[in-house]
């Protein structure tokens, strides 16, 4: 079956995407926090209280993405096995768009953030929390690599013709 092979051939695929994805998300604040406490420790004594106070900064922000990626992890590997359950209920998603973002401000994150929403939007039933942990994490992603001075978009539009089919 030609079929059965290419689609095991593209979930191998996907999962090494996913892997190496995965693998660039954890070393990038591991690395950060290795350069910034080898600086600190191999030149304490010439760096000024501003630069100490920036390496601490750091250390402190890589060790805030780091956890929040095990965190992610976590989460999805006790989704995968059913350890946890969504909890689907009826949700607006301008409220799950706002919490989301207030969350990121409470991280201080200095770009704008510019909201947009269709006001036509209907509820859906989803589980909540982990919506808004999507849209937190994608957010939170555009602030990581996008300079201070920049605006995010955000924009929730309904589409009458969209359609879902599992199989």
């Amino acid at each position: 079956m030609p079929g059965k092979k290419e689609e095991k051939e593209h979930t191998v695929k996907l999962y090494n995407t996913l892997l190496n994805s995965l693998s660039h998300e954890l070393r990038t604040p591991i690395a950060a926090i290795i350069g910034a406490t080898d600086n600190l420790k191999s030149n304490n004594a010439k760096l000024t209280p501003l630069s100490k106070n920036e390496l601490l900064n750091e250390i402190s922000k890589a060790s805030f993405r780091l956890n929040q990626q095990v965190e992610n992890l976590l989460n999805m590997s006790r989704l995968e096995s059913g350890f946890i359950q969504p909890k689907n209920d009826w949700c607006d998603i301008n409220e799950i768009i706002y919490d989301a973002v207030k969350r990121l401000e409470e991280n201080n994150v200095t770009q704008r953030v510019s909201i947009s929403i269709n006001p036509d939007i209907p509820l859906f039933k989803l589980d909540k929390g982990m919506l808004e942990q999507v849209i937190y994490n994608l957010v939170n992603n555009a602030a990581l690599y996008t300079a201070p001075e920049c605006t995010i978009f955000i924009q929730a539009i309904c589409h009458a013709d969209v359609a879902a089919t599992d199989y």
